[in-house]
C-alpha cells in the first residue's frame, strides 16, 4: 500500500516484500533507521521458466500498488559491489486490476554474498515518481558447510574434536567436568551470526558465532553445568549442526559425524595404563605390542602417587583385545595397593595377545568398596610375527678328559664343559636346577659354558633363551660321585687308635693287635688285579705272622652318602662290611668272601639312605685290601 504523508502533496512508498524472508537480521553496517533487514534463505527460491525458456530459481517480491493511478513499477537492486542500482524489471499496471499485487522475480543468479538493497519507483503520468523506502535484503550464496554435498551421512565438511591431548578415547572425569572441557568445532563458510547448535547425549546447546570468530576454529567450553543436564555415559555422543541467520541450515540438514568420550562427572580420571613387553626397557613404545618381544606376558603399568592414592586402594584392570577377525579375548586382575610413589605392573598372557589386534586397556581405583577413579584408555596396535626360535639347547656335556657325561650318568670330576646350540649371535643363560651359572653367546652355532666345583650331587642341567620367547631346554641330568683311590695318598701306615685322613673319609683303626697296622699302601704284585693296583687300602698290613687276631677299621664319612661301593680282595680270614646312619643305626651288612689261599677279587655295592659310618671286621690278620671306593649322593 502506498502511504500519504502529512506534507502534501508528498507520497510515501512502503518497502518491497519478499515471500518467505526471515525478519530480523543483524548486519554491519546497521540499514538507516525504518528500514527493514531480512534475510532471503535458499528454501524461499522456487524454480521457474525465465523469458527465454531456462529455469533457475527465483524468489518472489511483492509490491502493494498505490492507491492513485501509474502507469509502472520498476524494480531496482544494488548489491554489495553495486556502485549504483540496477533495474530488475519494469511491470505495467494491469488494466483489468489495478489494485492487484504486483510480483516480481528475483533469481539467484543476481544475488552475491552479503546485503542487497532493493526499492522501486512508481512511474506516474503526472510525473510524481519517487523511490520507495528501501529493503535491505541478506543473501548468502553457500549454505554452511557448502552446498550440493556428497552423500548422505555425517556433513564432511563440519569437524569437531577434543583437545589433542585427551587421545583417541578421550574420558572426563570430576576434575575435568569442574573446569570444563574445550571442544573444537570448525566449518567451512562461516559467516557471522550463525548459530551452532551442539548436541551432547540428549541435549542440545545454542551457540552464535560472533564477527571476530569467522574463519577460524569455534572453541566451546562444555561446563559442569551442562555435563548436569546430559548426566554421566561411557560412550557420550557429541556432534553439531549451523543454521545461519537466514534461517539457511546445512545441506540436507546434514550434522557433522558423532564424536564419543567417557563421561563420569562424578569420578576422579587417572592417566592411562603404559603398556610394555618387558618393564626393563626404556624406550619401549607403548602405542604398539611387538609379537616378536613378547615374552610370557604382557604388562600393564600403572604408577600411584599420594595424594590421590592411599594404601588399601584396590587397582582393577580390564583387558581386551580385538583381531581382524575372529573372537576378542579379556583379561581382568585386581591388586592391593601397599606401596604408594610405586609402580605396579599387572600382567596379561601372551596367549591373549591375538596378532594383528587392537588391545584396550584401563583401570578403576576402588576404596572402601567404592569406585572412586576411572583411566583414561590405553589403546595398542599388535604388531609383528610371533618369533619361531631357534630353540637353545644342551647337546653334549663332558669332563676335563673329554669324556663324554651322558644323560643320567654320573662323573667324578668337580669340572663339566656343558655345550649346547641356540640362535646365532644371541646369549643364553645355564641354570643348575634354579641356580643360574653363567650366560654365555652363540658363537658359530654354539655356545660354552663350564661349571666348576660341582656339589656332590645330583645336577640337572637346563639352558634358558635370552632371546625371543625365551624358551628352556630340556633338562640334561647328571650325578657328581666321589670316587676315592688312594693315588694322592701317600704311604701311610697307622696303629690302633690312628687315623688316615682322605678328603671325603677319616680311616680310623678302632681296634686289633698293637703290633699289627692299617695303611694306604701300594699293592703288592700278587693282589693287584683289577681295580686294585697302585696305592690300595691295606687292613692288615704286613700281618703274615699272625692269621688269628680279628681287626676293626672304620670309614667316617665326612659326608651322607645313599650308596657305595668297592672292590677287595682278602685272603684267608673272613671279613665282612656294616653300614651305619648318622644314629648309629646298622643300616646293612655284606660279607666279602677269602679263600685260605690266593685272593678273591670281589665288588660290594650298598644302597640305603643316610650312610655315614662303614665298618670293616676281619676275623684274621692276613692280607686284605680295598680300593676304587665310589661314593653317590
Amino acid at each position: 500500500m502506498t502511504g500519504q504523508q502529512s506534507t502534501p502533496g508528498v507520497l510515501v512508498l512502503y518497502p518491497v516484500k519478499f515471500a518467505g524472508a526471515t525478519p530480523n537480521m543483524i548486519v554491519n553496517p546497521p540499514p538507516p533507521s525504518g528500514v527493514p533487514v531480512e534475510g532471503l534463505p535458499h528454501s524461499s527460491f522456487s524454480v521457474v521458466t525465465k523469458r527465454d525458456g531456462s529455469r533457475e530459481g527465483a524468489v518472489q517480491a511483492i509490491v502493494d500498488p498505490p492507491a492513485d493511478p501509474y502507469r509502472n513499477i520498476a524494480l531496482y537492486m544494488k548489491s554489495p559491489s553495486d556502485k549504483q542500482a540496477q533495474l530488475i524489471e519494469r511491470r505495467p499496471v494491469d488494466p483489468a486490476d489495478p489494485n492487484k499485487q504486483v510480483v516480481f522475480y528475483v533469481f539467484q543468479s543476481l544475488l552475491t554474498n552479503g546485503v542487497h538493497v532493493f526499492f522501486y519507483e512508481v512511474e506516474r503520468d503526472s510525473g510524481n515518481s519517487g523511490p520507495s523506502t528501501e529493503y535491505w535484503a541478506l543473501y548468502y550464496r553457500e549454505l554452511p558447510g557448502g552446498n550440493d554435498v556428497p552423500g548422505n551421512g555425517p556433513h564432511p565438511s563440519l569437524s569437531i574434536q577434543f583437545d589433542p591431548q585427551a587421545g583417541d578415547n578421550p574420558t572426563f572425569g570430576k576434575d575435568e567436568v569442574d573446569k570444563g572441557v574445550p571442544l573444537t568445532l570448525f566449518y567451512s563458510f562461516m559467516e557471522p551470526y550463525d548459530k551452532i547448535i551442539l548436541e551432547i547425549g540428549n541435549q542440545r546447546f545454542e551457540f552464535i558465532l560472533q564477527s571476530g570468530e569467522v574463519g577460524r576454529p569455534y572453541v566451546i567450553v562444555v561446563t559442569r553445568p551442562m555435563f548436569e543436564q546430559v548426566g554421566s555415559h561411557p560412550a557420550m555422543p557429541f556432534s553439531f549442526t549451523v543454521v545461519r541467520q537466514t534461517n539457511d541450515p546445512t545441506d540436507k540438514r546434514r550434522w557433522s559425524a558423532v564424536i564419543k568420550a567417557h563421561v563420569d562427572t562424578a569420578r576422579n580420571i587417572l592417566g592411562p595404563a603404559i603398556l610394555s613387553e618387558d618393564p626393563r626397557e626404556l624406550d619401549d613404545v607403548p602405542e604398539t605390542v611387538d609379537l616378536r618381544k613378547l615374552k610370557d606376558f604382557l604388562f600393564a603399568l600403572i604408577y600411584v602417587i599420594p595424594p590421590a592414592w592411599e594404601s588399601g586402594d584396590k587397582i582393577l584392570m580390564s583387558y581386551r583385545c580385538v583381531p581382524p577377525t575372529g573372537s576378542a579375548e579379556t583379561h581382568n586382575e585386581t591388586v592391593s595397593v601397599s606401596r604408594l610413589s610405586f609402580q605396579y605392573e599387572l600382567t596379561v598372557p601372551a596367549a591373549k595377545v591375538l596378532k594383528g589386534g587392537v588391545i584396550t586397556v584401563t583401570y578403576e581405583q576402588e576404596r572402601n568398596g567404592k569406585v572412586i577413579g576411572l583411566s583414561r584408555v590405553a589403546t595398542a596396535q599388535v604388531i609383528g610375527e610371533p618369533l619361531v626360535d631357534e630353540p637353545a639347547a644342551i647337546t653334549t656335556v663332558t669332563d676335563t678328559k673329554g669324556q663324554v657325561i651322558s644323560h643320567g650318568g654320573e662323573t667324578a670330576d668337580i669340572t663339566a664343559n656343558v655345550v649346547g646350540t641356540g640362535e646365532e649371535g644371541k646369549d643364553v643363560e645355564l641354570f643348575d636346577g634354579a641356580t643360574s651359572r653363567g650366560t654365555a653367546k652363540v658363537i658359530n652355532g654354539f655356545w660354552r659354558v663350564t661349571l666348576t666345583n660341582l656339589a656332590f650331587s645330583a645336577h640337572s642341567l637346563t639352558v634358558k633363551a635370552l632371546y625371543g620367547s625365551g624358551n628352556v631346554s630340556a633338562p640334561r641330568s647328571f650325578t657328581k660321585i666321589h670316587v676315592e683311590d688312594f693315588e694322592t695318598i701317600p704311604t701311610t701306615a697307622i696303629n690302633v687308635g690312628g687315623t688316615i685322613s682322605t678328603s671325603f673319609f677319616d680311616i680310623f683303626y678302632a681296634s686289633g693287635l698293637a703290633s699289627n697296622q692299617v695303611a694306604v699302601a701300594p699293592a703288592t704284585i700278587y693282589y693287584t688285579q683289577g681295580e686294585i693296583k697302585g696305592q690300595s687300602f691295606h687292613v692288615s698290613y704286613k700281618a703274615e705272622n699272625d692269621h688269628t687276631s680279628p681287626a676293626q677299621i672304620q670309614l667316617r664319612l665326612k659326608v651322607v652318602c645313599s650308596r657305595v661301593s668297592f672292590v677287595s680282595g682278602s685272603v684267608s680270614a673272613p671279613t665282612s662290611v656294616r653300614f651305619y646312619n648318622p644314629f648309629g643305626v646298622l643300616l646293612g651288612t655284606r660279607a666279602i668272601p677269602h679263600i685260605p689261599q690266593g685272593s678273591i677279587y670281589y665288588r660290594t655295592d650298598f644302597s640305603a639312605a643316610g650312610i655315614s659310618l662303614i665298618t670293616l671286621f676281619t676275623a684274621g690278620g692276613d692280607w686284605s685290601l680295598f680300593d676304587s671306593f665310589r661314593f653317590y649322593p
